[in-house]
């Protein structure tokens, strides 16, 4: 997960190095200005289950430490820039991004998230809730 993680951060670094020498010098010193100056380390890295993007929370530069991160995509390509989604998007996709138990067949995944579990399909790329109560249910 560290290793995930380190990759795309440095997937975040590569571009602001290839920017024009004026706009910003990716250097330790300049790292230790602050995590204002070049945006706070990606939390909750997940994949698809197609592996076509990576999705993650994410202060990006500039951004006030105070604010909470935000969702952000990315394709696994070199390059690729980061893509703000709502919460709403987040919401459909949750579930998909989930970890669970995979059927002997690993077409179908049982997976908990926000309090409700779900039945997604990894090939379809769809999912079903099986449950939508107060309580928090746990562990499919």
């Amino acid at each position: 997960m560290r290793l995930l993680v380190a990759l795309v951060t440095m997937a975040f670094a590569l571009p602001l190095r290839a920017q024009s020498p004026s706009s910003f010098d990716f250097t330790i010193r300049n790292m230790m200005r602050g995590p204002e100056l070049y945006g706070r380390e990606p939390s909750q890295v997940r994949w698809t289950a197609d592996s076509r993007w990576i999705y993650f929370s994410w202060l990006p530069p500039g951004t006030d430490w105070r604010e909470r991160p935000r969702p952000y995509r990315v394709r696994p390509v070199a390059g690729a820039k980061p893509e703000r989604v709502t919460d709403a998007h987040m919401d459909s996709v949750g579930p998909l991004l989930g970890t669970g138990i995979l059927s002997s067949d690993r077409r179908y995944r049982a997976t908990e998230f926000s309090g409700d579990l779900y039945l997604s399909d990894t090939k379809a790329g769809t999912s079903r809730r099986l449950t939508e109560t107060i309580a928090v249910e746990r562990a499919p």
